[in-house]
């Protein structure tokens, strides 16, 4: 009889101890669950979230580009067309003019935007007319006096033209922004000068037609 309650003690010694230890597998086991998709999304949002609170705002003073800054820009832009003219480079300072133009326009001064874009016009025409040596072209075709000749001539020399033809195209966009801002403006000497080089471009583009 005393045996008998003494294995009935133990039995229930090892029941509880196994108990215990499914208690703590179950434990571990929740805690390397893996992660399910929902939670992550939220997890990531909460972190992202979290980011955005701690970003340094900037003050509502400081402005990325003033007034003073357009100013030296439009500035440097231009002092980079006088470098280039230096090495007769009409292309660059074509570039540069259009650079301008767009700084004038941020500081709200049309009548020096439309300045900028003529002479961002002006400098193609004068790259064209380097390219094509234009001047000695017109001047021999001039000098002709036999219609064969000039008739000769002038296809050789389309021929010519044709391969700057890029320049002029180019510039015809400069020049229609010059006079629609110019428009806007009261007639000056910038009114003429853009009408000129406009009748220039149309010109020799109609020739090449």
């Amino acid at each position: 009889m005393r045996n008998y309650l003494l294995l009935i003690i133990l039995a229930g010694i090892f029941w509880g101890c196994q108990k215990k230890e499914l208690e703590k597998t179950f434990i571990a086991e929740s805690e390397s669950k893996p992660i399910s998709e929902e939670q992550k999304t939220i997890t990531n949002q909460d972190s992202i979230q979290k980011e955005q609170d701690t970003t340094i705002q900037p003050k509502n003073d400081e402005k990325w580009l003033s007034t003073d800054k357009l100013w030296a820009l439009y500035n440097d832009s231009k002092a980079k067309v006088k470098a280039a003219e230096e090495k007769k480079d009409y292309e660059e300072m074509s570039k540069f003019s259009y650079e301008a133009a767009i700084y004038a326009n941020a500081l709200e001064r049309t009548d020096i935007e439309a300045w900028q874009y003529n002479n961002a016009a002006f400098y193609l025409i004068e790259a064209f007319k380097a390219k094509t040596d234009y001047e000695q072209e017109m001047a021999h075709l001039n000098s002709l006096e036999l219609k064969t000749e000039i008739l000769d001539y002038r296809e050789k020399m389309k021929k010519k033209f044709h391969k700057e033809k890029r320049l002029l195209s180019k510039a015809v966009g400069y020049l229609q922004k010059a006079q629609e801002i110019d428009g806007t403006l009261d007639v000056s000497e910038r009114t003429t000068v853009i009408a000129n080089n406009q009748q220039f471009v149309e010109e020799i583009l109609n020739l090449l037609e």
